[in-house]
């Protein structure tokens, strides 16, 4: 597994960004995989972020991990996302 899931996975809950029309929609979600280096994460078919995936692929995913020594976020942008 890579160091980017399984720093997401630690924090139990990240949040993805996408687009709504002109605006940035952040959601927080739980469900994510990885299949041979590629990052999945879960979603109804009807719910409005499947339908902006279906408008604008670009999606960012943000994981913050805050430990007794220190606290450190992930951000993973990706262009072109598979949906």
């Amino acid at each position: 597994m890579s160091k980017v899931y399984d720093f997401i996975k630690d924090c139990e809950c990240f949040y993805v960004a996408t687009i709504n029309n002109d605006f940035p929609t952040v959601r927080p979600f739980g469900a994510i995989m990885e299949v041979s280096d590629k990052l999945y994460i879960a979603t109804h078919d009807r719910n409005e972020v499947h339908k902006q995936l279906r408008t604008n692929v670009h999606i960012q995913i943000i994981a913050k991990k805050v430990t007794q020594e220190s606290g450190c976020v992930l951000r993973v942008l990706r262009k072109n996302a598979t949906i």
